[in-house]
């Protein structure tokens, strides 16, 4: 699989919501993930490991509804690389 097909099928997975197969398919077991800032109740901005990363979904899926957006690209950056953009309207569980 090429980067090209590898960001497509990133894009589509998030489209239809299936981040389950996302992990499953196409992360490492020592992948890492980067938010821009840390998430509640993290150490910091990175997860490291694809046990973390599910962690973080999971964190994400219980605290978060989602009600609308898009994902926008991909957009390639050199051979390695490429960027996803996200516009979602999200509403947190606990607080309506």
């Amino acid at each position: 699989m090429d980067l090209k097909e590898l960001a497509q099928a990133v894009k589509s997975a998030n489209e239809t919501m299936d981040g389950e197969a996302l992990l499953r398919d196409h992360y490492a077991a020592d992948c890492v993930s980067v938010e821009a800032a840390a998430m509640p109740g993290t150490d910091g901005p990175e997860a490291v490991g694809l046990d973390a990363i599910k962690a973080k979904h999971d964190w994400w899926n219980n605290a978060m509804e989602y009600v609308s957006g898009t994902v926008e690209g991909p957009h390639l950056h050199g051979d390695d690389r490429f960027a996803l953009l996200f516009k979602s309207v999200m509403k947190d569980k606990a607080s309506g």
